[in-house]
């Protein structure tokens, strides 16, 4: 993404963080030298590179290595490079959002306020991305055909931060024509077998492809799960029914013939396949709420 959206703000929230003198650190193995924490302290969190975070963000709240307040420090400039580096991720896609949720970090130890603006930037983020949506099957249009969409990882992770219902509504509210699209995609993987998914590729063992996975995360590990209160939110928005007058939404939003068709197709699966939506929403309404350790390891097949 060329613009990150929300950044000033996010700043403007972290201005009163003071920086690190001194960051604690262990001295062997590959947890780095005195130098580079030195330098991480040294240089203003503004100029720092993804790189330049290669050997603290995966260790930092680790017993020894860094602490709550240089890691707080340092969040508004790792989400502005989380944003830089979409799609293609860094080490910082690897770990941000992992040590961000790890032991209840950005809900016991950020301070109310803190844990806004980063849930804030985080909803602009998503919604950029979705309002960016030039094409309903946009994935079959991409090159290579593994590039897949970076907004369903997003999604799922949202739902461990904090509330999501006024962030679905904004999407579902289809301001834009790419809100609309998203939400045609998203319906597409609830509605359709994947390899019959009319608005992607299939899946290949050379080339990847195939719909994402709804259960896609940003972090490593053992995924918390979503908030209890956005998994009420899950079971009162998506039913068999409430997925059909999504589609129906969708194909009336969408001027352009093509596309429109293609989410008429949608709408006929539904119809006359409503099991693959039932069963689906269910597998997914499970997951959300208890989640296995695979989850949010990639989603895609091996």
């Amino acid at each position: 993404m060329a613009e990150v959206h929300g950044i000033a703000e996010l700043y403007e929230a972290f201005g009163h963080v003071p920086p690190p003198k001194t960051i604690p650190h262990h001295r062997e193995g590959c947890c780095g030298s005195d130098d580079y924490y030195a330098r991480l302290v040294r240089k203003h969190r503004s100029s720092l590179d993804a790189s330049d975070f290669g050997m603290y963000l995966p260790h930092v709240l680790l017993p020894g290595n860094g602490t709550a307040e240089d890691f707080s420090y340092f969040l508004p400039r790792l989400l502005e490079l989380w944003v830089l580096y979409l799609p293609e991720g860094t080490v910082v896609d690897d770990w941000l959002f992992t040590k961000l949720l790890e032991d209840g970090f950005i809900h016991r130890r950020l301070a109310p306020e803190l844990r806004e603006a980063i849930i804030r930037f985080v909803d602009r983020t998503f919604l950029s991305l979705v309002d960016d949506v030039r094409a309903i099957d946009e994935p079959r249009n991409t090159s290579p055909v593994t590039a897949r969409p970076a907004w369903p990882a997003i999604w799922y992770t949202r739902g461990q931060l904090g509330p999501i219902a006024h962030l679905w509504s904004d999407w579902w509210g289809f301001r834009t024509l790419g809100r609309a699209r998203a939400a045609a995609q998203f319906a597409s993987c609830l509605v359709t077998l994947d390899e019959s998914n009319p608005l992607f590729l299939p899946w290949t063992r050379d080339g990847g492809g195939g719909p994402p996975s709804l259960l896609e995360d940003l972090s490593i590990g053992f995924s918390p799960g979503w908030l209890p209160e956005n998994v009420e939110e899950f079971k009162r928005r998506l039913t068999p029914e409430s997925l059909a007058d999504l589609v129906r939404r969708c194909e009336e939003a969408l001027p352009a013939p093509a596309e429109r068709s293609m989410v008429g197709l949608l709408a006929s699966r539904l119809q006359t396949l409503p099991e693959i939506a039932q069963a689906k929403l269910y597998d997914l309404e499970d997951s959300i709420s208890a989640p296995l350790p695979w989850m949010n390891m990639g989603g895609g097949r091996p």
